[in-house]
């Protein structure tokens, strides 16, 4: 049996829990039992399921050991978990893995996955544990691998998708709604949590679209209906660099700064951009108009695909069934 131990919400996203769920799925493919455990805050799209589970792990810990009772791997997959809270977790079962994304602390864990292409350039030389990670182990819902090849360059750049998150704690989607509408540009906007403030907003624009929490199957389908992308540089931005669509990417956080590097040294994005930088939909601006050349499509489009092949999660079921509890190789 597989637990994978994850968080959501408020200034947390919805990333966790779709790698988790995508990886869950991964092992269920292989025969195994494998449930998801989300410790929640705040509002967010219903996260019920067969196999995904709201608990919050952190603090109920004497329903912790229940959870885990009978699990022969736990994945803990936080910014919140602490070291006496990993190796707790790692005592209760023959291998746990952690996903991490910065470094973040010494784990006391068995083997550390890095699924982002910017994994090798981390310093992970003082922890413990195996370590794996890079572009090969980026992690995509099962869902956006038909939309693989959906995106074909245009002569013209009019219609954008936008999404900055579930949560859009840093704001954005108002600032780049208020600037991009003024360009005329078509928008189609992932709003999460803001979707009924966005909506008032923009009721008698017919160019702009507001949805609120998608699928993944309707985000993919959205993603490969437009000319280019705005995205933050999170979860979402592996998808769409998958895909292949052309994109200005957004770091809102610490923890994107690696994502944002990796994918502008790629070629997939033009550079770096930050959500606290001066004049940032100017910027947003700028790089959109570059992308009416359809020719610099195809190059940005063709630089994502080749980044990223889609085939993560089946690669951490891979390793994970050959890591023993001695962190050794079987």
């Amino acid at each position: 049996m597989v637990v994978l131990l994850t968080e959501a919400g408020e200034n947390i996203g919805l990333g966790h829990v779709t790698r988790c769920r995508a990886v869950a799925e991964a092992f269920r493919a292989d025969g195994y039992l494998a449930t998801v455990f989300a410790d929640v805050h705040g509002e967010i799209p219903d996260l019920s399921g067969p196999n995904v589970k709201s608990f919050s792990w952190k603090q109920e810990l004497e329903h912790l050991d229940e959870i885990l009772d009978g699990a022969e791997v736990a994945f803990i997959d936080s910014y919140r978990a602490d070291q006496d809270l990993c190796a707790r977790i790692s005592q209760e079962v023959s291998l746990s893995v952690v996903f991490d994304d910065f470094n973040r602390i010494r784990y006391p864990v068995d083997l550390i996955l890095n699924p982002n292409p910017h994994a090798p350039q981390l310093g992970y030389e003082k922890q413990r544990a195996e370590i794996e990670g890079g572009s090969d182990f980026v992690i995509l819902r099962p869902e956006f691998l038909p939309h693989r090849g959906g995106f074909t360059p245009r002569d013209h750049c009019t219609e954008i998708f936008i999404t900055a998150g579930g949560d859009d704690y840093r704001a954005l989607l108002p600032k780049l709604l208020s600037r991009l509408v003024r360009e005329q540009y078509h928008l189609r906007v992932a709003a999460g949590s803001r979707v009924e403030e966005l909506r008032r907003e923009y009721a008698a624009h017919e160019d702009v679209t507001i949805h609120g929490y998608l699928t993944a199957s309707e985000m993919a389908s959205e993603m490969t209906q437009v000319d280019a992308a705005v995205s933050a540089a999170g979860q979402t931005l592996h998808e769409l660099a998958f895909l292949g669509v052309p994109t200005v990417g957004i770091c809102i956080d610490n923890d994107q700064q690696g994502n944002l590097r990796a994918h502008t040294q790629s070629g997939f994005l033009p550079r770096e951009l930050f959500w606290d930088q001066e004049n940032l939909t100017g910027e947003v601006v700028s790089e959109l108009r570059v992308l009416g050349d359809r020719e610099i499509q195809k190059e940005r489009s063709e630089a994502g695909q080749s980044l990223i092949d889609g085939k993560g999660p089946k690669r951490i079921v891979d390793i994970v069934l050959r890591v023993d509890k001695n962190d050794n190789y079987v």
